[in-house]
């Protein structure tokens, strides 16, 4: 239905156009490119993934100021997945009925996981901005990702509690409703170990409870060197509760922190704590400084608005380069990136849609979050 009624209106703006004497050809820059966005706006993610939601309209109004996409405007559909994988599976479909040219999202790993099975199979090249888990871009040949994989960060993590901290053992609390959690505390316990120390504990939990208390004893009676809570904001209200239990380790935590719904969950009461994320503000480089300076305001930019804005960006640039909204085309042009300078790093496509890219290591204390120090893929601080 949808469908028959976008054809009518376009018969109908044509039809009006011709009797005006405007030649058929010019009509053409009225259909827009269409590019989809899939993330929760409403539910449990909400909050965390309204930055990328944002970090998508950034980079579209600076297409559209810029003269759009092929001579065409570029549409923004932001599609609700309402923080499920349901939601998600049938926001992806809603991009594929609405011949969206490419498809933004999810955040959440679990969400993303569900609309690159729907992608893969109508052939529309996807993108995530924030999805980390490994088993994201083998759904198949038209997903993509600008951000590392789970495997990297926990690397980069496990590396800097062994080298840095000097831990030797490590207990992992674990969200078992969450892929991103169970995978990247997998990939730690692997990480860490092979690199001499010893996971002693592993806690499950399932995000949404009021307290964390049977969390908190577990660590207490595990009483290891580091905690690694790879979740989102419900890892402040741990580090909480264990910090008022008077458990000593040091908490460590993923990209999944980089969200402001962390920092004020956390009440300004934090101890010391370090997380891994993709991109700071201080990253000195022009595009990012550009960026900043544009969108950026009173209010710090997270992680996920800049891996957003890149997204959209990278996938407009493939647009570009293949020269027709022919979705194998554009596929096509996004596998052959090369060094595209995007806000938090440049990107290049591996060949399974993965980029290579530096991690970021930041400092909790408190309220504010500082800069600690960058890790390259090849640099000497990882390994054993």
């Amino acid at each position: 239905m949808k469908s028959k009624v976008r054809a009518r209106n376009v018969f109908l703006i044509l039809f009006a156009l011709a009797v005006l004497g405007v030649p058929i050809a010019a009509t053409q820059a009225l259909e827009p490119v269409r590019i989809a966005a899939v993330f929760a706006m409403t539910g449990l993610a909400a909050e965390t993934n309204l930055p990328s939601v944002q970090g998508v309209r950034d980079g579209i109004a600076d297409i559209n100021r810029r003269g759009g996409l092929l001579g065409r405007p570029v549409e923004f559909l932001v599609l609700d997945n309402r923080s499920t994988p349901v939601g998600s599976k049938i926001a992806a479909e809603c991009a594929v009925e609405a011949e969206a040219a490419v498809i933004i999202g999810s955040q959440w790993s679990t969400h993303s996981l569900a609309v690159a099975q729907v992608a893969q199979k109508a052939r529309i090249p996807m993108v995530s901005n924030a999805s980390t888990s490994a088993r994201l871009t083998q759904v198949g040949p038209y997903i993509f990702r600008v951000c590392y994989k789970d495997p990297f960060q926990a690397e980069v993590m496990a590396a800097f509690a062994s080298k840095d901290l000097k831990a030797r053992t490590a207990a992992v609390a674990v969200d078992l409703t969450s892929d991103y959690a169970m995978d990247l505390s997998r990939e730690f316990g692997v990480f860490f170990e092979r690199g001499g120390g010893q996971v002693v504990r592993v806690i499950h939990y399932k995000r949404g409870q009021e307290r964390y208390d049977e969390v908190v004893r577990a660590a207490r009676q595990a009483d290891p060197d580091v905690l690694f809570i790879p979740g989102y904001d419900e890892s402040a209200a741990i580090i909480l509760e264990a910090a008022e239990a008077g458990l000593e380790a040091v908490p460590l935590g993923g990209d999944g922190w980089s969200s402001p719904s962390f920092l004020r969950r956390g009440k300004g009461r934090l101890i010391e704590s370090f997380f891994c994320t993709h991109w700071a503000e201080g990253v000195a480089t022009a595009v990012s400084k550009d960026f900043v300076k544009r969108h950026g305001g009173n209010v710090p930019i997270p992680p996920s608005r800049a891996l957003a804005y890149d997204a959209v960006m990278l996938a407009a640039d493939a647009v570009e380069r293949a020269g027709v909204l022919d979705s194998r085309r554009i596929r096509d042009a996004l596998a052959s990136t090369t060094r595209f300078q995007g806000v938090t790093g440049t990107i290049s496509f591996n060949a399974f849609g993965d980029p290579v890219k530096n991690a970021v290591i930041m400092r909790v204390q408190g309220d504010r979050v500082t800069y600690q120090k960058t890790i390259d893929p090849g640099s000497s601080d990882l390994g054993p």
